[in-house]
C-alpha cells in the first residue's frame, strides 16, 4: 500500500510545544515557589525533560520542512540558517536585554548581592555559544542555553540531512542508529563530564541536542514510511502520551522518557495524516498557545526573577507558594503573548523577507537604480 505524504502543516506538533513549555515552566515555578511539590510527581520533579521534547521535536520538524527541498536539490544552507536565525534570535535578543535590566535593577535594590552581568557572559550569550562549554554557570536568562544548543544543531544540519539521506530507505535502521547515538551520548557524557546527557545544559548542552535532534530526524523517517488507520493513529497517540506521562510520574530513566517523547511526536504526525477533520490537539486555542510557546519558554524565568527579586523590595509584598504561582503563570502568558506579537512575529517576517539568496539580486537592482 502506498504511503500518503504527511500534511505540510501538523498543528498537533504546535500544540505539543506548549505542553512541553508548560511542563518546563511548572518545574521551574515549583522549584522557586513550592519546592515540596517536586516530590509529589515526576511530571514536576523531572519537568526539565520538557527541553528534551523540544530537541526531538526540532529534529522532526526541520526534517519535515527541509527534507523534500534537499531531495529536490533546492536546499540552500545560508537561506536555511537565515530562516532559523529569524525564528530564534529576535526574541532571544529581546529577552536577554530584559534579563540584563531586571538583574541590574535587582542588584541596585540589594536583592542580588553580586553584580550578575558580566561583559564576557553577555557576549557569549548574544553569540549563542553559551551551551558549547564556553561558560561555567547559568546566567542572564537561564533557559536560553537551549537556544545556543539549537543554534549548534542548525549549523550542523547538513550532517543530519546526510545521515537521513543515507538511511532514508531504511527507517528502522535509522531509528536504531539514533537510539544507539542517544545511549552513546549518555555514556560519553557520564565518562567525560560526570553526568547524564539529559543533565547537560551550559556545560556542553550541544551533546544533549545532537543525539535528540537525530532521534527526531529518525522519527520523521518512520512517519513517512508508516501507514496508520484513523483508529490506529488515535490509539498510538493516546498510548504514547499516557506512557510518557506515566514514565515521568514514576521517575523512569531519562532516556526512556526521551524515547517515549519521540513516540508521541511520531504518533501525532500519523494522527494528523489519518484524520484531516477536527482533532483535539489541533484546537485553535491550543495551537495559539503553541505559537507563543517559544515566548513562554524564554520569559517564564524572567517573570520569576521579577517576582522574587523586584516585587518585594519595590512593594513590600513578596508572594510565596501558590500565591506566587497564581501571579506568575498569567503574567508569563501575558508577557509571552505581548512579545510574540510585538517582536517575535514581525521581526521574523521582516528577516525572512530578505534571505541571503536574494541579496545579490537586491544589490544588482540597487546598482541599476
Amino acid at each position: 500500500m502506498k504511503t500518503i505524504p504527511l500534511p505540510q502543516n501538523i498543528p498537533e506538533l504546535t500544540s505539543l510545544r506548549f505542553i512541553a513549555a508548560a511542563i518546563v515552566m511548572a518545574f521551574h515555578y515549583a522549584l522557586a515557589f513550592t519546592p515540596d511539590a517536586l516530590a509529589a510527581t515526576g511530571i514536576l520533579g523531572k519537568g526539565n525533560l520538557g527541553v528534551d521534547f523540544f530537541f526531538v521535536l526540532s529534529g522532526f520538524i526541520l526534517m519535515h520542512v527541509y527534507c523534500g527541498a534537499h531531495e529536490a536539490g533546492r536546499f540552500h544552507y545560508l537561506d536555511f540558517l537565515w530562516a532559523r536565525l529569524a525564528r530564534i534570535y529576535p526574541l532571544h535578543l529581546a529577552t536577554t536585554l530584559i534579563a540584563i535590566v531586571v538583574l541590574l535593577a535587582a542588584f541596585k535594590l540589594g536583592s542580588i548581592k553580586d553584580d550578575p552581568v558580566y561583559a564576557d557572559f553577555v557576549v557569549k550569550t548574544l553569540l549563542m555559544v553559551h551551551a558549547w562549554g564556553t561558560v561555567d554557570h547559568f546566567g542572564l536568562n537561564a533557559p536560553s542555553w537551549s537556544i545556543s544548543a539549537e543554534w549548534a544543531a542548525y549549523l550542523a544540519f547538513p550532517l543530519f540531512l546526510g545521515v537521513a539521506m543515507a538511511l532514508r530507505a531504511r527507517p528502522l535502521a535509522f531509528t536504531a542508529t539514533a537510539i544507539a547515538a542517544l545511549f552513546g551520548a549518555d555514556a560519553l557524557a557520564r565518562a567525560t563530564i560526570g553526568k547524564g546527557v539529559t543533565d547537560l545544559s551550559y556545560d556542553f548542552g550541544i551533546l544533549r541536542i545532537g543525539a535528540e535532534f537525530l532521534l527526531g530526524c529518525a522519527c520523521h523517517a518512520l512517519a513517512r514510511s508508516l501507514n496508520f488507520s484513523l483508529a490506529g493513529s488515535a490509539a498510538a497517540l493516546a498510548i504514547s502520551g499516557v506512557a510518557t506521562l506515566a514514565l515521568l510520574h514514576l521517575r523512569a530513566p531519562d532516556l526512556l522518557v526521551v524515547l517515549a517523547m519521540g513516540g508521541v511526536i511520531l504518533a501525532a504526525a500519523l494522527r494528523a495524516r489519518a484524520a484531516p477533520g477536527p482533532r483535539a490537539l489541533a484546537h485553535p486555542a491550543l495551537v495559539y498557545l503553541g505559537e507563543i510557546s517559544y515566548a513562554v519558554y524564554l520569559t517564564h524565568r524572567l517573570v520569576e526573577y521579577a517576582i522574587v527579586d523586584l516585587l518585594g523590595p519595590l512593594t513590600g509584598f513578596t508572594p510565596t507558594g501558590l500565591t506566587a504561582i497564581a501571579i506568575a503563570v498569567p503574567a508569563t502568558l501575558a508577557a509571552a503573548a505581548a512579545l510574540h506579537h510585538a517582536i517575535e512575529r514581525p521581526a521574523r517576517a521582516l528577516l525572512r523577507g530578505a534571505p541571503p539568496s536574494s541579496w545579490s539580486l537586491r544589490l544588482a537592482g540597487a546598482q541599476r537604480n
